[in-house]
């Protein structure tokens, strides 16, 4: 990674705003909250600076909670139910979800029609959260019921109360899969599909819907199924989805790796676009590597293919990163020793690997000796280690000499 101004990177400025709430943490004091129009109300609560401490402090909510109460919420005005959705996410952030679902509430019966949808699916996904899936695919048909129910009154589908995304059948269909109701999982993720708009930077919704279709179908037992289906979108043959998918080569590789079918992952390569190919053969190679349980040249593949010791792995490697991670992580023993083993020899593969895996932070370093030419280049190193690394590597110290370490998110 090279950047000319590496000391600019991650500063972050505290804006002032026009309201009696300078900055998103300077406090205000309980009289400022005293004061509180409506309006300025809306610009702190809606704007998000900082209501979630503000609630964290018990005398401040206590006089924020009295002025919402004085100033009075009026059901069904749009803006008001955005104060009341924003406390509730507030609620959440810290922690007090009985007091978050209990404003959810609220706002589904008394504000339904610009935030019942969203309400519903919120408490859906609390209810997920805990484990709760039987309640939470209630919620989710109580968000499909009464979005169709503004769809018979004429409530426009963008119009703020609907679910112009189809959100509320995707609920619905992740919380079949875990109740492990494959064919009703199906027919939900089939309505999402069909009604889903693409979010930017997303797979498209008919992608991730056929994918998730897929995964049920294995799941139900089907898996002659499941692979035709993969194989479809795999190769662009999909009646609902536009182009190959990435995604359905993998899982079809893994498939077919889990199967023994070596032979049959060589030819999907030939038959999958060209510019999938390249990607591809790396994956095979992967899954080849773990075929055998042969760690360490799973971890060949990467520095052989395009992320040698002595670099940094660009972004085209994500993928392959993100597939060495979940195989290495079922190798279990073997797959962390073999990748704390190349971590300690220097390994950028092997550390961005453990990134995915979720068991090491990982932090780009300045080093002390910056180049004359005013090019810097900033050096991976670990942060912190957890799970199957925390007992074989330390973390690496060099951002603690460094000029300079930024977190990768």
């Amino acid at each position: 990674m090279k950047t000319r101004h590496p000391l600019a990177t991650g500063i972050l400025l505290a804006l002032a705003s026009s309201v009696a709430f300078p900055c998103p943490y300077v406090l205000p004091s309980p009289e400022e909250i005293a004061t509180w129009d409506r309006e300025t109300l809306v610009q702190v609560v809606v704007g998000g600076f900082g209501v979630a401490s503000v609630l964290e402090d018990p005398a401040l909510r206590a006089v924020l909670l009295e002025r919402v109460d004085e100033l009075g919420l009026l059901p069904g005005n749009e803006r008001d139910g955005d104060i009341l959705a924003s406390l509730a996410r507030a609620w959440v952030r810290i922690d007090e979800k009985g007091r978050a679902r209990q404003i959810l509430r609220q706002l589904a019966r008394d504000w339904e029609r610009t935030h019942g949808v969203g309400a519903w699916l919120a408490l859906a996904g609390l209810a997920d959260q805990e484990g709760e899936h039987e309640r939470a695919l209630e919620a989710c048909r109580q968000a499909i019921d009464l979005d169709e129910r503004l769809a018979l009154e004429g409530v426009p589908r963008d119009a703020p109360g609907r679910d112009a995304r189809g959100e509320r059948y995707a609920c619905a269909a992740s919380a079949l899969e875990k109740l492990e109701r494959w064919d009703e999982a199906i027919a939900a993720w089939r309505a999402w599909r069909d009604t889903g708009a693409d979010a930017p930077g997303e797979k498209s919704a008919a992608e991730r819907a056929e994918l998730a279709i897929a995964r049920c179908t294995h799941a139900a037992g089907r898996s002659d199924e499941a692979l035709e289906l993969l194989h479809a979108l795999a190769t662009g043959r999909s009646a609902d989805v536009g182009g190959a998918s990435p995604e359905a080569a993998w899982r079809l590789v893994r498939a077919l790796a889990g199967l023994g079918w070596v032979s049959r992952m060589h030819a999907l390569v030939e038959e999958v676009p060209p510019e999938l190919r390249d990607d591809l053969r790396r994956d095979v190679l992967i899954a080849e590597s773990w075929l055998r349980g042969d760690a360490r040249g799973l971890l060949d593949v990467l520095d052989d293919q395009g992320c040698p010791r002595e670099w940094e792995c660009g972004e085209h490697m994500a993928a392959p990163i993100r597939h060495a991670a979940e195989l290495l992580l079922a190798m279990e023993d073997e797959g962390c020793d073999a990748l704390a083993e190349r971590i300690e020899q220097g390994s950028h593969a092997a550390l961005w690997v453990a990134r995915a895996a979720g068991v090491a932070e990982v932090f780009l370093v300045l080093p002390e000796t910056q180049p004359a030419d005013g090019e810097y280049e900033l050096w991976p190193a670990v942060r912190a280690v957890s799970g199957c690394l925390a007992e074989r590597i330390a973390p690496d110290r060099g951002a603690e000499r460094a000029d300079f370490a930024m977190i990768v998110d």
